[in-house]
């Protein structure tokens, strides 16, 4: 980028920071006649961030989406694209140009919501540059029109959602902790994911209820018995790499563990940084290609 393209977005420029987000509870009720799935689940943000940089200025209503990872869609293609335009639109406004710069943290394919907190950070950002005339329930509904959770990562508190993800009721969140979240091997595409989902013959049942009382007793030894994500039971026997990860963290004395989302991040809870540090340290000696070290938000 050349120094005078850098000063023509100068004096409408604003840096976000968009978080990743766990699952504390996830599972598949039904598939839906528009192909969608029914889910029930609770999400949790942590401080993993990618790095969004949005500039605005007077044009012809053109949008430039580039990311500093080349594996990562650029330009329509990338989520981020879709919600800059949705945002426009709802905002009537087409004499802009926008150029949004992404700079990953988040792995991709990890069931962390990347994507998706990219798409909500860039929705966040645009309503703001242009003086915040869209309520948070705005773009919670704009959100749930781009990816199921969108509406999750604009608000960004420990969230119960039903249905798509669009249905959000705030729940208790987790006490204070450290996560070491790593990813070692080929991620899953969500869309495959559920596909296999569909194959599965038997469920669990539902104890969501159990984990919810279990966030309000605030005890981790609670909270530890009633994680859970379906997905496991799909993923892990097919991903060996992943389910080794989740053996490793058990066998490290963490509060709990689970994969998150379709896959295929495993993640542990520790009490303290330094034993989160010690653990991921361990675990850079087993060659392992994506670690990170980060802290609950709420």
């Amino acid at each position: 980028m050349n120094q005078q393209h850098s000063t023509d977005f100068k004096s409408s420029e604003l840096i976000v920071y968009a978080p990743a987000k766990i699952n504390l509870f996830l599972d598949v009720l039904s598939k839906r006649p528009d192909g969608y799935h029914e889910i029930d689940t609770v999400m949790a943000p942590v401080a993993l961030f990618d790095k969004i940089t949005v500039r605005q200025k007077a044009g012809q209503g053109t949008i430039h989406v580039c990311c500093d990872i080349s594996t990562i869609p650029q330009e329509q293609d990338n989520i981020a694209y879709k919600a800059a335009n949705v945002i426009y639109q709802k905002l009537n406004k087409i004499d802009y140009d926008t150029q949004i710069i992404i700079e990953k943290n988040i792995p991709s394919e990890a069931g962390l919501a990347g994507g998706s907190a990219d798409a909500a950070a860039v929705m966040r950002a645009i309503n703001q540059i242009n003086g915040s005339p869209l309520s948070t329930d705005t773009l919670v509904t704009l959100g749930s029109t781009i990816g199921a959770d969108v509406p999750f990562c604009v608000i960004n508190k420990t969230m119960r959602a039903c249905g798509i993800g669009e249905s959000m009721t705030s729940v208790s969140s987790l006490p204070a902790c450290w996560f070491v979240i790593a990813k070692d091997g080929k991620g899953i595409q969500t869309k495959k994911a559920y596909q296999e989902i569909d194959q599965l013959k038997e469920k669990k049942s539902s104890t969501i209820d159990q984990l919810l009382n279990a966030l309000t007793s605030k005890h981790f030894s609670e909270i530890g018995k009633y994680v859970y994500n379906i997905f496991e039971e799909i993923v892990l026997p097919k991903r060996p790499a992943a389910a080794a990860l989740k053996t490793f963290f058990i066998n490290h004395g963490c509060l709990f563990s689970l994969m998150s989302g379709s896959g295929t991040a495993i993640y542990a809870a520790y009490k303290t940084e330094q034993e989160a540090l010690h653990v991921a340290k361990e675990l850079r000696h087993r060659n392992c290609p994506e670690i990170f070290v980060c802290k609950s938000m709420e």
